[in-house]
């Protein structure tokens, strides 16, 4: 075997299922910190295959299908978090590509951090006069030894494969963005995105940070205080129709006397 061979096969050992995949995750997010995440990824359908007909390992149990929907929902499941809306496909470009598409509600946005898929980012969420909304994921720890060259052009062959690959974050606010770290959609005031490739995500981490105005979604209390005043109204004119009818007065009616 060449020894381009040999840096090809650990360049792919080294990577791991979650960065040989593009991913577009969509953020729907409440003025309570509360909302939805759309996630969608999707890789070579060639790929998928040599992934899923890897043999075990002596004395391992068959490998599951990464794609099926009980392997992806262990990724997504945790303390607050609801998935549902599971589907996968195979597209039909001329080099098709494996797709998963999954919802995950909860209850307030920091529970992200309660399943695998982002138990490594920090998500901070502060609600007062405005949104302060934060995202944090720290770059991949470094070997703590000196690679050897051999290590060394391995690697550069996994990053240049990952560069390959991207990662987007977008997040539609409740209210107007006023500040942000990613850049903020020109039709909608209220949709930032963040996108990145797979190897500066791992190298470098992602930053993600907003500063937002308190909007009239779900989960602020404009809805219940509107709700409120409809109720109080329906009252007034309930109290108001019923003393009208009670006070009106009464209508005597005076026969007059006819001739005899």
């Amino acid at each position: 075997m060449s020894k381009k061979l040999v840096y090809l096969f650990i360049a792919l050992a080294l990577l791991s299922f979650a960065s040989c995949i593009n991913y577009d995750n969509e953020i729907t997010l409440n003025n309570d910190g509360s909302g939805k995440i759309h996630i969608h990824y999707w890789m070579a359908e060639s790929m998928y295959n040599m992934m899923k007909g890897q043999p075990p390992k002596e004395g391992e149990a068959p490998k599951a299908d990464p794609f099926s929907e009980e392997e992806v929902a262990k990724s997504y499941q945790g303390e607050g978090l609801k998935v549902s809306g599971f589907k996968t496909f195979k597209d039909e470009e001329k080099e098709p590509n494996r797709h998963v598409e999954l919802d995950v509600s909860f209850t307030n946005i920091t529970n992200l951090s309660n399943c695998k898929e982002f138990e490594k980012w920090v998500f901070q969420f502060d609600a007062k006069d405005s949104i302060v909304f934060s995202a944090v994921l720290p770059p991949e720890a470094k070997p703590d030894k000196e690679m050897t060259e051999e290590e060394k052009k391995s690697a550069k062959s996994a990053s240049d494969m990952l560069a390959g690959y991207s990662y987007t974050m977008t997040i539609k606010f409740p209210g107007k963005v006023l500040e942000t770290s990613g850049t903020i959609d020109t039709e909608d005031p209220t949709k930032v995105k963040w996108t990145t490739t797979m190897s500066a995500k791992n190298d470098e981490g992602m930053n993600l940070t907003a500063k937002v105005e308190k909007g009239k979604g779900a989960g602020g209390p404009l809805p219940l205080i509107i709700f409120g005043g409809f109720i109080v109204v329906i009252i007034i004119i309930a109290i108001v129709a019923g003393g009208k009818k009670k006070g009106a007065p009464e209508v005597v009616t005076e026969e007059v006397p006819g001739d005899e």
